[in-house]
């Protein structure tokens, strides 16, 4: 896999969604959440679209996951 450590959704069109290189197809789930914690996105399946939508910019914790194969990684962004 290949996953970010930064992405940056301002609108300039480079880099505007979390986009995991690697996951091709299967039922992967992503969790992330803000520094308190609390969840601000879930999707299963994931499908690199991720954009922090009415979020502002800083750190954010994601939980990368694919149950069938028993895989998860997690990491900042």
């Amino acid at each position: 896999l290949e996953v970010p450590n930064v992405f940056t959704p301002d609108g300039d069109g480079h880099n505007p969604t979390f986009w995991v290189g690697g996951i091709g197809h299967g039922e992967w789930l992503l969790e992330v959440y803000n520094r308190w914690g609390g969840q601000v996105y879930r999707r299963s399946p994931y499908a690199n679209d991720w954009a922090a939508e009415g979020l502002p910019g800083g750190v954010y914790f994601y939980r990368l996951s694919r149950e069938e194969i028993g895989f998860s990684i997690k990491g900042t962004v």
